[in-house]
């Protein structure tokens, strides 16, 4: 089975979204049509949704096909073009009649709109420095490690918080919520970070309603999920949320039983938008990205503190 192995920066920052993971051939590199996040997806049947906005990507910018003794090649389906990086700093777009030839073991530069990409075909190189160094000899095998509870963090190291209005924050990077209604009103509980559909059932044990629940996927990716068959209404952006689990992102506002909600990074300013009271980046200049409203008036939060990435449950 033909394997790539692929690393992905930040152009303007620099930051690492993916270093050396291993992806089975057939593998396509877009955008999410939605979210704008870069997508991934794989012959093994796996998609990847990295938490990194990339509008200019195209939906399908590129794909790396297996080709023949173990080599790849890389065929550009983008709008706008994938260049190929030579060692001597220069640029080139590929061509989109020919692709780019992938020979195996050899490192490829690449760079679509923002990212910078380093395809690997097949194994990693192997360090032969090391290899003469280290004594032959067997080790033991190592005690499996103790269970620990999951860390979820976004792209670049990044940990969203959840601040409620009137209430505390709390740190989802290592956290997961579970929401649900009863007779006293609204219940949040936190637990360590776990799969979504690990928490699913936990309301209906203490009599209550599930509304809904933000955790991890297998991939590491938070989702916000509502539960098919309930009637809890839960809105995100000013939108109703559907039984198909979504993508939490910055700067997104949730709306669960009267209680509203907002999605930050942590030590982010955000504004209030006083028309629908959605958050919004911190520019005052701007209009409101939901309701078109100025933001000349709106209300400044600044809803994590930065001086500890550890929320308030």
């Amino acid at each position: 089975m033909a394997i790539i192995h692929l690393t992905i920066k930040a152009e303007s920052t620099g930051e690492t979204l993916l270093s050396d993971f291993e992806l089975t051939l057939p593998v396509e590199i877009g955008r999410e049509e939605d979210t704008d996040y870069l997508r991934i997806s794989t012959g093994s049947g796996d998609v990847y949704a990295l938490k990194w906005t990339c509008p200019e990507v195209s939906r399908s910018h590129c794909k790396v096909l297996a080709a023949g003794s173990g080599d790849a090649w890389l065929q550009d389906t983008s709008r706008n073009g994938v260049m190929r990086l030579d060692h001597d700093g220069r640029s080139r777009p590929v061509d989109k009649s020919n692709g780019l030839d992938l020979p195996s073991g050899q490192p490829t530069g690449l760079r679509i709109p923002g990212l910078m990409m380093e395809v690997v075909v097949g194994a990693l190189p192997a360090n032969e420095a090391s290899e003469a160094e280290a004594p032959a000899r067997e080790e033991p095998p190592a005690p499996p490690p103790p269970p620990e509870p999951r860390h979820v963090h976004l792209a670049g190291g990044s940990v969203l918080s959840l601040s409620q209005d009137g209430g505390g924050d709390t740190d989802l990077g290592h956290t997961a919520m579970v929401f649900s209604t009863g007779p006293a009103g609204l219940s949040i509980k936190t637990y360590p970070m776990a799969l979504v559909e690990d928490l699913l059932a936990l309301p209906q044990r203490e009599g209550r309603t599930l509304a809904g629940v933000i955790g991890a996927t297998e991939d590491g990716v938070l989702v916000l999920a509502r539960p098919e068959g309930e009637a809890t209404r839960v809105r995100v952006n000013r939108g109703a949320l559907g039984t198909t689990p979504r993508p939490l992102g910055n700067l997104d506002t949730i709306e669960i039983g009267g209680a509203v909600f907002r999605a930050t990074e942590a030590g982010q300013t955000v504004l209030v938008c006083q028309n629908c009271n959605m958050s919004n980046g911190y520019a005052r200049s701007d209009n409101c990205a939901h309701c078109g409203t100025r933001l000349i008036n709106a209300e400044t939060r600044f809803l994590v503190d930065p001086s500890s990435t550890e929320g308030r449950a």
